[in-house]
């Protein structure tokens, strides 16, 4: 897969035991991939939200993802920019 520049990992710890990390990017090819992955795995939606939906699994309870969408300025022109929050509680 050629993940398409700009695509980011971060981690982030927010205190009383959450912590996880967020896949950032703006190639619809990899939002695909990571969609039909989290499937694959059992996550299903579980509560829509505006910009997207939470998934989560039966069989990882302890995890959360939330996936989202919104449109940013990227090289003089808009682009959609995809982010997957994987919360670890």
């Amino acid at each position: 897969m050629d993940v398409l520049h700009g695509t980011g990992l971060m981690f982030f710890s927010e205190g009383k035991g959450v912590r996880g990390y967020a896949i950032q990017t703006c190639d619809p090819e990899y939002v695909r991939e990571l969609t039909d992955e989290l499937e694959q795995l059992g996550f299903k939606v579980s509560k829509p939200v505006p910009t997207g939906a939470i998934y989560t699994s039966r069989k990882y309870k302890g995890l959360e993802v939330m996936h989202t969408s919104k449109t940013i300025p990227l090289n003089g022109q808009e682009a959609t920019s995809w982010a997957f929050m994987v919360l670890v509680r």
